[in-house]
């Protein structure tokens, strides 16, 4: 429970901090500021994030620190390589090679992190996990806007960023109480790489394929419409990701526990009502911010965003709905089978499928709706292929989905008459509770994705 909480206020406060320093950057330094960090994560991913994995699925206080210590040294040995990577480009003397040189750091500080959260979580110290993890967050939305604002540039946010997420590592590092040495042997690097490098290489094509979408948008627009266009990317994908990540954690041990005590064909019929459960979650999400969009965008975005923020939510709402639906819902089924190829397998279709639909759609124009569009083939694409790759098992049933109709319908019918009065404050409030009573009640009514069966077990 600490663990979550904390998780969620760090999704919160992170949520908050890319609004804030948004309004304070304005969308030319914005944009930069989007590019580097998204190019941070990115190069994490790629270089260290095997290590984290690793970390998290074979370290335990029982096998001792030979692991750890090996994932540190490796750790070291890239993190050399990017630092040095980091000198060459600031001496370069390119046009933004400042920006170029503080992504390997902001990769090696993210990574540096991630592997003491890791550590702490596979010990079972919540206390400082939750701990180390809420001041990352609160030091993260203290720090970046008062450096944003004090220097009005992204390079002063960024390393402010970097320093907040660095500095309480590097304290639960310092307090850690490693395991007691035993003859337990770490895994050797190809076992890890053997683990983890499919599991790398899906969630890098799918951040690489949101890069460029980044990329191309900076290319073809400038840094103000990349700038305005990452806003409306991290606010609707921290949505999503946030409220997957907590159903996953929620529902995937479920169908483990299921797969320990009854087999694999158990796990997976749990992992199909996992699958409906985070349908049920996400559709009216997605339906529900499309319609109040255009009026959630003057509460939340500064002036420069407006306009373009409301049609980018509206625009890429569906491909990222679909996103969260292949990691949190479809994505199980590879998993529990040990077939992660499946994963990579649709991962590349996707990067293929949207990159190849927008070197052909986005280069006349950079409008919205196009972008949107070409998310939301390559996501469907992947959507498809795990689909096909689970079988029956992850069809969702035919009762559930007219189910789903009619509570949708009913959240549309709900919402409908706030929107036609112009979404103020007031009629959005109203629209938001209407909603959610309407659909929550129709889920209830219908037992839809056994709502009502879970309510009475409760």
């Amino acid at each position: 429970m600490l663990m979550s909480a904390a998780f969620m206020l760090s999704a919160l406060l992170q949520f908050a901090l890319s609004l804030v320093v948004a309004a304070i950057l304005g969308p030319g330094e914005f944009g930069l500021y989007a590019l580097v960090l998204s190019g941070g994560v990115l190069l994490q991913t790629f270089a260290f994030e095997w290590l984290r994995l690793c970390a998290a699925r074979f370290h335990h206080k029982e096998a001792g620190e030979a692991l750890a210590r090996s994932l540190w040294r490796k750790t070291g040995y890239i993190g050399f390589a990017a630092l040095a990577t980091s000198s060459l480009l600031a001496a370069a003397g390119i046009p933004y090679g400042r920006y170029y040189a503080l992504v390997p750091i902001l990769a090696l500080i993210n990574a540096i992190s991630d592997m003491v959260l890791a550590l702490l979580r596979a010990e079972f110290e919540t206390r400082r996990f939750a701990l180390t993890l809420s001041l990352r967050a609160l030091l993260s939305i203290v720090l970046v806007p008062l450096a944003a604002w004090y220097s009005a540039a992204a390079l002063p946010a960024l390393a402010a960023l970097g320093l907040a997420t660095l500095l309480p590592a590097l304290v639960a590092l310092a307090r850690r109480h490693p395991p007691q040495p035993t003859s337990h042997p770490a895994p050797s690097t190809a076992e890890l790489l053997r683990y983890a490098g499919p599991i790398v290489a899906t969630n890098g094509l799918y951040l690489g394929f949101f890069f460029a979408l980044r990329a191309g948008v900076a290319a073809f627009g400038g840094l103000a419409a990349v700038g305005q266009f990452s806003l409306a990317l991290e606010f609707v994908l921290k949505l999503f990701s946030t409220i997957g990540t907590a159903l996953d954690l929620a529902l995937f041990p479920l169908a483990l526990k299921a797969e320990r005590e009854h087999g694999l064909e158990a796990a997976e019929t749990r992992a199909r009502a996992n699958l409906e459960i985070g349908i049920a979650v996400l559709a009216p999400m997605a339906m529900g911010l499309m319609l109040i969009a255009p009026g959630l965008e003057p509460l939340l975005v500064a002036p420069a965003y407006q306009g373009p923020f409301a049609a980018f939510v509206l625009a890429l709402t569906p491909g990222i709905a679909l996103y969260a639906l292949v990691q949190y819902g479809l994505h199980p089924f590879g998993q529990l089978r040990h077939q992660t190829g499946q994963l990579l397998r649709a991962a590349l279709l996707a990067c293929i499928t949207g990159l190849g639909l927008g070197v052909a759609v986005l280069a006349a124009s950079i409008a919205p709706a196009k972008v949107g569009l070409v998310l939301a083939i390559a996501m469907l694409a992947a959507t498809l292929s795990l689909g096909l790759s689970a079988g029956r098992i992850a069809l969702p049933s035919a009762r559930f989905a007219a189910s789903l109709v009619c509570c949708l319908a009913l959240l549309g019918v709900a919402v409908t008459p706030f929107v036609a009065l112009g979404l103020s404050l007031p009629s959005l409030i109203g629209a938001v509770v209407s909603g959610a009573l309407a659909y929550a009640g129709g889920a209830f009514a219908l037992d839809l994705a056994g709502l009502k069966t879970l309510l009475k077990r409760g």
